[in-house]
C-alpha cells in the first residue's frame, strides 16, 4: 500500500492493533475496539464506525465515540450523502482539514462542530461494510497529517477483517442454536468457539411457537416465492420478539421456532415474549390479507412455555455438533404448542404460572397427559392456558429515558423491577426493533406515554438526546399530572443538577436508587402501581 512513510512506533502499534482486533469475536466489542484504536493511533477527537444497512439502503451508526457518541444512534445517512455517503459510495478514502459538503444534519442533531476528518471505506473484496470515520485532531487546531491518513488506512483494511469474522462469526452462532444479544449469550460461546465446555445443569423456560395453518397456506398460495417472504417475516416476528426479552433462539422448526430463556425471571420474560408474539402476529395477519384476495382467517399462532431445571451444552464432535437444551421440559413444551390452538393461543406448565400468576389471567389448573406411541407409561401434568396479560393502571405506558452509556445500569436498576412488577416499558434497546428508524419510534413512544421515567446520572446530565427527550415530554399534557414524571437518581450525583437538562426536573419527587431508603421507596411505588385497578389486554 503506497502512501506516507510509518516510523517504527507507529508500525509497532498498528502491529499490536491487529492483535487486539483478531483477538475479540463479538461485533459489539469489535467496533469499540476499533473507535479506541483510532482515537490512540490519530488523537482523533471523536470517532465513529458507520455501517451499510441493506434492508433500508442506507448508512448508520454502529459505534462511536466523542462527545455527541449518545446522539448517533438516530441518525441514518443516505449513501452518496455527505461525506460518508460518498466515500462509501465511491470507495475512495479522504482527508479534509477544511470541510465543504459536509451532511450537515448530523452535526445540526448532535451540537457537535466538524473541523476535520478522515474517512475510509471498509471494504473486503467485492463487500464494502461501511466507513470508519474519525473527527477533529483532539488539540483542536491541529490539522490531521498523512501519516494520520496512512494509519487510518491500516487501520481500515484490519478493521474490515474483524468485523467480517465477526459478522460471519455472529452467523455460525445462530446457525449454531445460539441467536441472541451477546450479552444473553456471553457464557456459553465458548462451548462452540473454544474449548467445549460439559453440559451444565440449569433451571430456565422453554418455548415452542408455531404457525397454525401453514400446510393449508402453501396448497392455496403455491407460489414458492411468496409462501418463503411471507415464512421469513412470521420467523422473524418471533426471533426479534425472543431477543427482546433477552431469549435465546435455539432452533427454527419448520414454521416455528424453539427458544430459551435464563435467568431468575426466565418464564417471566417468555410469557411476556409470548403475548408479544400473539399480538405481533394479529398486525402480521392483517397485513397480509390486504395483499391477498385469498381467505386467510384459517392463520393463527400457537405457543407452549415450561420451566424446570434442564440439561444445556453443545452436543456432538469436532465435525458435527448442536447447542440445545435436553429434559423433561423440553417434550412438555413442544406438547403444549401442539394442543394450543382453537382460541387458546399460550399454554404453560405449573412452574411457569406460578412465576406469572399476578399479572396474567388464566384458565387453569387443566389435566394433561404426555405419553409416548407404543408405550403405557404416561406422564400428567398440570397446566393453564393464559388468556390474558393484566397491565399496571389503565393499560399506563412507560418511557424509559436514560443516556446510552448507562443502559446496563438502567436494565438491572429499572427495568427489570419495572418487568417484575408486571410493567412493559418502552425501553429503546428493547423495544425498537431492527431496521425501524429509531427517530421514529422514539416519537410516537413520547407521544403515546402515560408515565415518564428519567434516569439522571452524570452522563445524562451532558447528554444532548436526553435533554431532547425531557423537553419534548414536558409539552405532553398526560404527563403534567402529579406522579406522571419519576426521575430515578442511578448514580453519585446531585439531583438539583438535572436542571441542566430541564428546569423543571426539580419540582419532581426523586429517588435515589443507589440508596436503600431510595431502592425501598421505588419498590413501594411498583407494589402500589401493580395493586392499581388492572384493565386487561385480551389476545384472543
Amino acid at each position: 500500500m503506497s502512501g506516507a512513510a510509518l516510523d517504527s512506533e507507529a508500525l509497532v502499534a498498528l502491529l499490536d492493533s491487529a492483535d487486539h482486533l483478531t483477538s475479540q469475536l463479538e461485533l459489539s466489542e469489535v467496533l469499540k475496539r476499533i473507535l479506541v484504536l483510532a482515537e490512540q493511533l490519530t488523537s482523533c477527537e471523536a470517532g465513529s464506525v458507520i455501517l451499510f444497512d441493506s434492508a433500508q439502503n442506507d448508512l448508520y451508526f454502529a459505534a462511536a465515540t466523542g462527545p455527541a457518541a449518545d446522539q448517533l444512534s438516530t441518525i441514518r445517512i443516505p449513501v452518496g450523502k455527505g461525506k460518508a455517503g460518498e466515500v462509501f459510495a465511491t470507495g475512495i478514502p479522504l482527508m479534509e482539514n477544511q470541510i465543504s459538503d459536509h451532511y450537515k444534519a448530523v452535526d445540526e442533531k448532535t451540537r457537535f462542530s466538524t473541523q476535520a476528518m478522515i474517512c475510509i471505506p471498509l471494504s473486503y473484496g467485492a463487500q464494502r461494510y461501511g466507513v470508519l470515520q474519525i473527527l477533529n485532531k483532539k488539540s483542536g487546531t491541529e490539522p490531521f497529517l498523512d501519516s494520520d491518513l496512512e494509519l487510518a488506512k491500516r487501520l481500515g483494511v484490519q478493521a474490515t477483517i474483524a468485523i467480517r469474522n465477526a459478522t460471519l462469526f455472529e452467523k455460525m452462532l445462530a446457525c449454531s442454536g445460539l441467536y441472541s444479544a451477546p450479552e444473553d449469550r456471553k457464557d456459553l460461546v465458548e462451548g462452540i468457539a473454544g474449548a467445549r465446555s460439559a453440559a451444565q445443569l440449569e433451571q430456565m423456560t422453554v418455548l415452542f411457537a408455531d404457525m397454525r395453518g401453514f400446510s393449508q397456506l402453501c396448497h392455496i398460495l403455491g407460489t414458492p416465492v411468496r409462501i418463503q417472504s411471507m415464512l421469513s417475516e412470521f420467523l422473524i416476528l418471533l426471533s426479534e420478539a425472543v431477543i427482546r426479552k433477552h431469549g435465546i433462539v435455539n432452533k427454527f422448526l419448520g414454521d416455528g421456532l424453539m427458544a430459551i430463556f435464563r435467568g431468575d425471571d426466565a418464564a417471566r420474560r417468555s410469557v411476556l415474549c409470548a403475548f408479544d408474539i400473539v399480538d405481533s402476529f394479529k398486525v402480521l395477519h392483517r397485513a397480509w390479507e390486504q395483499q391477498s384476495n385469498e381467505d386467510l382467517s384459517f392463520l393463527d399462532v400457537g405457543l407452549g412455555i415450561a420451566s424446570d431445571s434442564l440439561i444445556l451444552g453443545t452436543m456432538g464432535n469436532e465435525r458435527v455438533s448442536d447447542f440445545t437444551v435436553i429434559g423433561p421440559a423440553v417434550n412438555l413444551a413442544a406438547g403444549l404448542e401442539r394442543d394450543a390452538r382453537d382460541g387458546r393461543h399460550i399454554l404453560c406448565d405449573n412452574r411457569t404460572y406460578l412465576a406469572v400468576k399476578d399479572f396474567t389471567q388464566a384458565e387453569g389448573p387443566i389435566r394433561y397427559k404426555i405419553a409416548k406411541p407404543g408405550q403405557d407409561v404416561a406422564h400428567h401434568y398440570k397446566i393453564f392456558h393464559l388468556q390474558r396479560l393484566a397491565v399496571a393502571g389503565p393499560a399506563e405506558r412507560f418511557f424509559i429515558c436514560f443516556a446510552s452509556a448507562d443502559e446496563k445500569s438502567v436494565r438491572e436498576m429499572i427495568v427489570d423491577p419495572l418487568r417484575q412488577s408486571g410493567i412493559a416499558p418502552f425501553f429503546a434497546p428493547d423495544s425498537i426493533g431492527v431496521g425501524e428508524i429509531w427517530d421514529k419510534a422514539i416519537s410516537s413512544a413520547l407521544e403515546n406515554c402515560d408515565r415518564f421515567v428519567i434516569a439522571i446520572s452524570k452522563r445524562s446530565i451532558s447528554s444532548h438526546a436526553v435533554s431532547d427527550e425531557v423537553h419534548f415530554a414536558m409539552t405532553q399534557d398526560r404527563l403534567k399530572q402529579p406522579g406522571r414524571v419519576l426521575p430515578l437518581v442511578i448514580d453519585d450525583v446531585d439531583p438539583a443538577q438535572s436542571r441542566q437538562i430541564h428546569w423543571q426536573l426539580g419540582r419532581f419527587q426523586y429517588r435515589v436508587l443507589t440508596s436503600e431508603e431510595g431502592r425501598a421507596s421505588f419498590r413501594s411505588l411498583l407494589v402500589e402501581l401493580s395493586q392499581a385497578p388492572a384493565s386487561v389486554a385480551s389476545t384472543s
